[in-house]
C-alpha cells in the first residue's frame, strides 16, 4: 500500500463473488465483492487481502 494513500477501491472484473478482508481473510469472514461491484474505502494505508472460493479471479484496484 502506499504510505500516504488516502483510499482505495476494488473492482470485481471477474464473474465470481471476491472476499476482502485483513491478513487470513476467508470466504467466511471476509467483505463479499459480487462479479461488477465496487467497493471503495478511506482508511489510509491499512493493507487488504482477497480470497475467492475456488479458481482465480480478476480484481482491479486504484489507491488514491
Amino acid at each position: 500500500p502506499l504510505t500516504d494513500r488516502e483510499s482505495t477501491c476494488f473492482y470485481n472484473n471477474g464473474s465470481n463473488t471476491i472476499f476482502i478482508g485483513p491478513v487470513g481473510v476467508t470466504t467466511s469472514d471476509g467483505f463479499p465483492l459480487p462479479s461488477g461491484a465496487v467497493w471503495c474505502d478511506d482508511t489510509g494505508s491499512q493493507s487488504y487481502y482477497c480470497v475467492v472460493a475456488a479458481s482465480t479471479e480478476s480484481l482491479r484496484v486504484l489507491e488514491n
